[in-house]
């Protein structure tokens, strides 16, 4: 069975469950440091890399729930920083704002 499969299998059997969002955060933190999860994550963190690579710019921004993870690692962009949920919870190598996840807290246009 196929990473994608048995993430899949994961999420229908928590679907039916509802949950606070720091419930979920909680959940999605214990699920990230499985087995299942680490494969996934190294899966995506290659993919990230590689697209970062070939892309220029002034600023990038993280949006993450794990603030261990640094997703920008492979970016040649200098200015990084990280746009997290307040209940996440660990070490940033970036530099972090707390954010709701419904309003970001940047300016209308100043992103590209």
């Amino acid at each position: 069975m196929s990473v994608i499969e048995q993430c899949r299998q994961w999420l229908q059997s928590r679907r039916s469950v509802p949950q606070a969002p720091s419930e979920f955060a909680s959940d999605l933190e214990q699920w990230a440091q499985s087995p299942l999860g680490q494969a996934l994550l190294a899966s995506e963190k290659k993919r990230i890399d590689e697209l970062l690579s070939m892309r220029f710019g002034y600023h990038l921004a993280q949006h993450s729930i794990f603030p261990g993870l640094d997703w920008t690692g492979e970016s040649r962009i200098n200015h990084k920083f990280c746009l997290q949920y307040p209940q996440a919870q660990g070490a940033q190598d970036l530099s972090s704002l707390a954010f709701d996840g419904c309003q970001i807290p940047l300016a209308s246009d100043s992103v590209d």
